[in-house]
């Protein structure tokens, strides 16, 4: 009668042991590799929107300058880049 509560007590001790102590890491690690693995994806996404709204931008004053140049004047083209230079 005395012996069997104390077994269940051990056993009981030992399953709540086992169940805390492995589960709790392993459950921490993976919620801590997935923030790791979100916050890297956030900021591959936010890297790459950079990037392609940067080359956009690029492009488009690219584009805006090759036109204006076409659509100015050589002499006016000329006199602008004499003032830039003086200035």
């Amino acid at each position: 009668m005395v012996d069997r509560p104390d077994r269940g007590q051990a056993e009981f001790k030992v399953v709540l042991r086992l169940v805390r102590s492995p589960l709790d890491p392993r459950s921490t690690i993976v919620v801590v590799v997935v923030e790791v693995v979100v916050v890297v994806v956030v900021v591959v996404v936010v890297v790459v929107v950079v990037a392609v709204v940067e080359i956009v931008v690029v492009v488009v004053v690219v584009v805006v300058v090759v036109v204006v140049v076409e659509v100015v004047d050589e002499e006016a083209v000329t006199v602008t880049v004499a003032v830039e230079f003086k200035s």
